[in-house]
């Protein structure tokens, strides 16, 4: 935990010359998410007042409807202006911080002493600068804003929600604990895979360097056979660590999906049993299964993004 966070000083350390342009765009990714968790309640408006017009026995009033529209419209472009700018501006940071990084990794290697090099494969230092620098980037770019619209996201929406109704609210809620749960015990699991892909990776691009380098001295000493031994061994581990990795990285998904599905059953049951009772509109029924969503969606994201995340993880770490 204490190295992890360290890490994560170090990293914040190249974002913090850009923290101006940082919390702007974070800024914006809050005026997104909150914008995107009222547009189910408006949303369920129209619903709510054609069935309050259907059991009066009045007509259709296209007028509150259209209002609603317009609303809705109003709030979607501003949304897609947000969202744009919240994207923008991070690429900004994220791009200028690598830059920023690469600097000072070419300025650490220019000052290590020739020993470091005879102890280390040049092609793993190569690794580091690329792949692993690579691995951060990606990340960052596309895993950072992601993850607050998704932490946020869940906050308004079970916010909202809880207005609603706190008896399906908490149905809903235990998405979270039964996602997080699935979620770490995955991660567990999965994080060594994903240290030893990175160290393997950067080995085979130290084979690689090293032979290719001094392929005329495997000719003469007809060393062929034996580097292609070498490198098929390398490259088994590559490939046995990126297999597991990913294969267990991947049943998270389906899990925490598992979850979300079964929330979506039990409000969707239960909503419609409230409504026969007349204690819950049509329309805010509607805006819960859609705020279901909000809340399954993110969770579906990150785990989406954990191999992304995990992959940064062990590159920042080396």
């Amino acid at each position: 935990m204490k190295k992890s966070l360290k890490t994560m000083t170090r990293l914040y350390a190249y974002i913090s010359p850009y923290k101006g342009t940082f919390f702007f765009a974070i800024f914006m990714a809050i005026a997104a998410v909150a914008l995107n968790a009222v547009l189910p309640f408006v949303t369920g408006l129209p619903t709510t007042r054609i069935a309050q017009n259907i059991k009066n026995g009045e007509s259709v009033d296209f007028n509150y409807i259209f209002k609603i529209l317009v609303i809705l419209f109003i709030i979607g472009a501003i949304w897609s202006v947000t969202n744009f700018l919240s994207q923008m501006f991070m690429t900004n940071v994220v791009q200028h911080s690598m830059r920023d990084l690469r600097h000072d990794l070419d300025q650490k290697i220019n000052r290590l002493p020739v020993s470091y090099f005879d102890k280390n494969q040049f092609g793993d230092v190569l690794s580091r600068v690329t792949n692993d620098v690579d691995a951060v980037s990606n990340a960052m770019q596309q895993s950072f804003i992601a993850i607050i619209n998704a932490l946020l996201g869940i906050v308004m929406a079970i916010t909202a929600m809880l207005l609603i109704d706190k008896k399906l609210a908490v149905i809903v809620m235990l998405i979270i604990p039964l996602s997080i749960i699935i979620s770490k015990i995955v991660v567990n699991i999965s994080q060594k895979y994903f240290k030893k892909q990175q160290e393997s990776l950067g080995n085979l691009n130290g084979f690689v360097q090293e032979n290719l380098t001094g392929f005329s001295v495997l000719k003469l000493y007809g060393r062929e056979e034996q580097t292609l031994t070498d490198f098929k061994e390398v490259n088994g581990k590559l490939a046995h660590n990126g297999f597991r990795a990913a294969a267990i990285s991947g049943l998270m998904m389906p899990l925490v999906n598992l979850t979300a599905y079964s929330a979506y059953i039990g409000v969707a049951v239960a909503g419609s049993f409230y409504i026969i009772q007349g204690t819950l509109l049509l329309g805010n029924l509607q805006a819960f299964i859609q705020y279901v969503w909000q809340v399954s969606q993110p969770m579906w994201q990150i785990t989406q993004l954990s191999s992304v995340i995990q992959t940064a993880s062990a590159a920042t770490k080396r």
